[in-house]
């Protein structure tokens, strides 16, 4: 009935770690075959096993994520937009969606394509503040005032990609920062020739990218008035694994020949970008602004400045541990029914939703929450606690005033009832039938 977990604690450890389970021999672990260090150099590799006292997952997560410092208040609620969209919509009714569904951050959509220029034509990196994007940054700017003007205190934060770019030149513009193979080529993608040629780059602190995108965060916050960034591939990651670079060492990593030989140096690419990355996100906070980043933190000094983050949870059932450590938050894509809902919950994620014509409205009873615990099917939060199962819920050791959200499986809201959990065991009875959601909401 017990179980051990197992965690690398070191940056270095943690982006370089192969989890592995040897079904023969019942043996489990984390291993690197990439640490490379050189002459005179030194480096520790930290890990650590809890002893927890259930079989439950969650249950070594919530020890990780109290010791990690991982239960800051997870904000909401969200949605996307296109300029287009905010700007032909009549001004009532984009009033009355954002408060339907309690939206206080707007996140445009990325990358950026312009519908009324070139469908075909995509915008990353520092190329977005080329004269070709000049009409759709015009109409950026108009469509965060109206945002502004419908909702006061809404955040309208724009897309921001620093994994890629789409100058044509982009090579030449960045000499120092392109990411490469192991043949030395360029990588790029044309996106299966749904979108044009976009280069992958690598941006730090020091190169050249990584500069021409601290000047695209204050044109975005100086020109378009923005309030921060949604900043997609926040990490400079491929789907579940770190991206390597050929061309730079980050002084940790290399790959080795079939004889244990060091084949070449590489460069983590999360592990090159921390300092850019953290350059980004004090410039945004220091002009008063907010982020949103697409992926979970990959180094601790990243997680320590608590920049809500999502998942992409859309794509199956299990990559919502990335988001584990962190804000447990999920993409919630195109699905529009509550079962996405319930589907998030059950893998203790909340969503950040897409739309403003959901018929449910559940968006607005989930945040602010600050985790306490995570579970399967239920997120207990200092402000409030987000379940789909029935049993007996609340803050043991407390007496605490209380609305409790009744949904049904249909998203809508079949009742609000006032009540005390406590005192003492400060707990209340929640019955549910399959499908419904309740949310109970501290009033004090």
């Amino acid at each position: 009935g017990f179980g051990l977990g197992m965690i690398c604690e070191d940056d270095v450890f943690r982006n370089q770690a192969h989890q592995f389970f040897d079904a023969d021999t019942m043996t489990a672990g984390l291993r690197t075959q990439m640490l490379c260090l050189g002459p005179g150099q030194s480096h520790t590799l930290r890990w650590s096993i809890y002893p927890v006292g259930s079989r439950d997952y969650y249950d070594f997560i919530n020890l990780v994520r109290e010791d990690w410092g991982s239960n800051f208040t997870v904000e909401g609620a969200w949605c996307f937009f296109s300029p287009d969209s905010i700007i032909d919509m009549p001004m009532e009714q984009l009033r009355g969606s954002l408060e339907r569904l309690g939206i206080n951050y707007a996140c445009s959509w990325g990358g950026w394509v312009d519908p009324k220029a070139d469908r075909k034509r995509i915008g990353f990196g520092a190329e977005v503040l080329s004269d070709y994007w000049s009409d759709y940054r015009r109409r950026l700017k108009e469509a965060t005032a109206r945002l502004h003007e419908a909702r006061p205190g809404i955040k309208v934060i724009i897309y921001y990609d620093s994994q890629r770019d789409t100058h044509e030149n982009a090579a030449e513009l960045y000499p120092d920062s392109t990411l490469t193979n192991a043949q030395g080529q360029h990588m790029s993608t044309n996106w299966n020739n749904v979108y044009s040629l976009t280069w992958s780059m690598v941006a730090t602190a020091e190169n050249s990218f990584g500069k021409a995108m601290l000047e695209v965060v204050d044109a975005y916050m100086d020109d378009i008035g923005a309030d921060g960034l949604y900043w997609d591939e926040m990490e400079n990651v491929a789907y579940g694994y770190p991206l390597l670079t050929y061309n730079q060492w980050d002084g940790h990593s290399c790959t080795l020949t079939d004889d244990y030989r060091i084949a070449q140096k590489v460069g983590i690419t999360t592990l090159l970008g921390e300092g850019h990355r953290l350059a980004v996100i004090d410039r945004v906070r220091a002009g008063g602004g907010t982020l949103m980043g697409n992926g979970p933190p990959t180094t601790r000094a990243i997680l320590d400045r608590r920049v809500q983050r999502m998942v992409e949870v859309q794509h199956n059932d299990y990559l919502c541990y990335q988001g584990h450590l962190d804000t447990p938050l999920g993409y919630a894509s195109s699905q529009m029914e509550f079962g996405n809902i319930t589907r998030a919950l059950a893998m203790a994620t909340l969503l950040v939703g897409t739309r403003l014509d959901y018929e449910h409205e559940i968006s607005r009873y989930l945040f602010p929450i600050t985790p306490i615990e995570l579970h399967h099917g239920y997120i207990l939060g200092r402000e409030r606690l987000v379940t789909m199962h029935s049993g007996r819920y609340g803050w043991p050791g407390e007496t605490v005033e209380c609305m409790v959200h009744y949904f049904g499986s249909d998203g809508k809201l079949q009742e609000s009832v006032k009540t005390t959990a406590g005192p003492g065991d400060a707990r209340i009875d929640i019955q549910l039938a399959e499908g419904e959601v309740a949310v109970v909401e501290r009033q004090q």
